[in-house]
């Protein structure tokens, strides 16, 4: 990596084993998971203030309205099961597209984007 600089970084003991089968599981390197939380918590806890960021989208795009009109007509059960269905689905062609198309930064991305919803659907 150019302009790259190397660090050591202290993990808690118990730490290093998780951490080493999330990055078996995921075809990646200690180095690349560390940069990736870094590069997040960089992204949240020192984003610029609310001043100087673009506003946040507040309604959905258009392209969901037609979609969503059965979701509001659900009658098979537990909604949230659907969905976390359809999360799955959305994640495996996300993964697909990113093993399939490693340097298209949208893709990846979009996949590390995903991912990080993993918790909210029970996943992790």
């Amino acid at each position: 990596m150019p302009g790259s600089q190397r660090i050591t970084v202290r993990l808690p003991e118990g730490h290093m084993g998780p951490l080493q089968q999330y990055c078996a599981e995921r075809n990646c390197d200690v180095s690349h998971v560390v940069r990736l939380a870094l590069d997040a918590f960089l992204a949240t806890d020192m984003a610029p203030a609310d001043d100087q960021v673009s506003p946040k989208r507040i309604t959905p795009p258009d392209e969901i309205m037609k979609p969503v009109r059965k979701y509001f007509a659900w009658g098979s059960g537990d909604l949230r099961a659907e969905l976390c269905r359809l999360y799955i689905e959305v994640l495996a062609a996300s993964y697909a597209c990113r093993r399939l198309f490693p340097r298209t930064a949208s893709v990846v991305n979009g996949y590390e984007g995903l991912l990080q919803l993993c918790r909210y659907f029970g996943l992790e």
